[in-house]
């Protein structure tokens, strides 16, 4: 806690100087967004979860989901509280033996709330808890290691929580930027890897932006636990509709789990020993098409990822009976890597513009495993039904064989939903 305080101490400066100066015009926005959803979802019934027996897995889900963005603004400063409220219902259906329950669930979250500040005309100040992201990938940007990769980030309904970050950024000149950010404190989520408590990280970050839309940028840091890494990303635009771009991340040591087979033949995962001396590279590589349609075609190289080999194994060590079973199905599903295996392919296609009026558009994007050949198909859907309603349709299914990595929870998901903006 005192290392967080004198962490801190800068920001707690900042505030009170701002207090101090604050101007006497003030300006308020507010936004205000309300969503209605239902998700249907048919769980596997499979080794990993017979019957639903083990992880319970909901098969209906209805949400309220309601967001507010307040802003209040002076000619230097911007103050963001974002709070959300949603109730959550959900049914869920075991078989052998056949039973079901129902459960209602209220929370109260702020998932933003920080103070923007204009401190001269080159340097400006945020701090507080707040989403920053960057890279070029649409998959993950494997160079940003304060977010990190989820099987929701696609949806219409997903929202991503802001960590707390301290950030100081320096724009010499319209070409260049720098950025020094700070991550001192925990935001209290799920952490990324089970069983590891919170570590602050730390990175420098330059962006170079030609005339035209080409840019490339390098990063450098600690990503806890005094792990460096170091990392590079860049767009480069071969025609005015094409471009060609990466963004990778170079560490040394890996803070993860991997299976290893016990004298009885059973699988645990195990932690890897982080002090191995091992350089590992995780990359995404794009190809991007834009015009009538948004195209993209990706690669995603996790060389801190299982092998087809360790995934398999992984796979038999979360499978049912196992005496591990319980500390192995945390460590699979928060096991500090991105994805589980080396290899991914994703397509993604956008058509915006559709209809008569040009108020729908439609969504369609392909994740498979290189590991094992399964993969995950998604295709969403958003209309506008007037000024403050819009209709929301999204469908995933999940293809290939029985026991692979994007078939183990759920065959298909589809969700309907209604958003309204005031």
């Amino acid at each position: 806690m005192f290392k967080a305080c004198v962490r801190l101490w800068p920001v707690l400066l900042l505030f009170s100087s701002l207090t101090a100066q604050a101007a006497k015009k003030w300006d308020y926005r507010n936004t205000f967004e309300s969503y209605l959803y239902y998700t249907n979802s048919s769980p596997l019934d499979n080794g990993v979860n017979p019957g639903n027996q083990i992880l319970g897995l909901p098969g209906h889900t209805g949400v309220v989901d309601l967001r507010d963005d307040f802003n209040i603004l002076t000619s230097k400063t911007k103050w963001v509280v974002r709070p959300r409220w949603t109730l959550t219902s959900t049914k869920t259906e075991k078989q052998n033996p056949s039973s079901s329950y129902t459960t209602s669930q209220g929370k109260l979250d702020l998932t933003s709330g920080y103070l923007d500040w204009d401190l001269s005309e080159k340097w400006k100040a945020v701090v507080g808890l707040q989403v920053y992201q960057w890279g070029p990938g649409e998959f993950i940007n494997p160079s940003n290691v304060f977010f990190h990769f989820s099987n929701d980030q696609r949806s219409f309904f997903y929202v991503q929580k802001g960590l707390v970050l301290a950030r100081l950024n320096w724009t010499p000149s319209p070409n260049w930027s720098l950025v020094l950010i700070d991550e001192p404190i925990s935001n209290n989520e799920q952490p990324f890897q089970v069983e590891k408590d919170f570590q602050p990280k730390s990175t420098l970050k330059i962006d170079y932006h030609t005339d035209g839309s080409s840019s490339l940028g390098a990063v450098v840091g600690t990503e806890g636990y005094g792990r460096p890494f170091f990392g590079e990303y860049f767009t480069w635009y071969l025609t005015d509709a094409v471009s060609f771009y990466a963004d990778l991340r170079h560490l040394v040591g890996s803070y993860t789990y991997d299976p290893s087979m016990d004298s009885n033949g059973f699988i645990q995962l195990v932690e890897t020993d982080p002090n191995s001396g091992q350089m590992f590279t995780i990359a995404d590589w794009g190809l991007r098409y834009e015009g009538r349609v948004d195209f993209r075609m990706e690669w995603f190289y996790n060389g801190v990822g299982w092998d087809k080999e360790a995934l398999k194994y992984a796979i038999q060590g979360i499978t049912y009976p196992n005496p591990y079973l319980v500390n192995n199905l945390k460590r699979y599903s928060h096991s500090g890597l991105e994805l589980p295996g080396q290899n991914y392919f994703y397509l993604s296609l956008r058509i915006p513009d559709l209809g008569k009026k040009k108020d729908a558009s439609l969504y369609m994007r392909n994740i498979l495993s290189a590991q094992d050949q399964s993969g995950v198909f998604q295709v969403s859907a958003d209309k506008a039904l007037s000024d403050s309603w819009t209709g929301y349709l999204e469908v995933l299914s999940s293809y290939g064989a029985d026991m692979t990595e994007f078939r183990l929870l759920y065959g298909v998901q589809g969700s309907v939903g209604l958003r309204w903006a005031l």
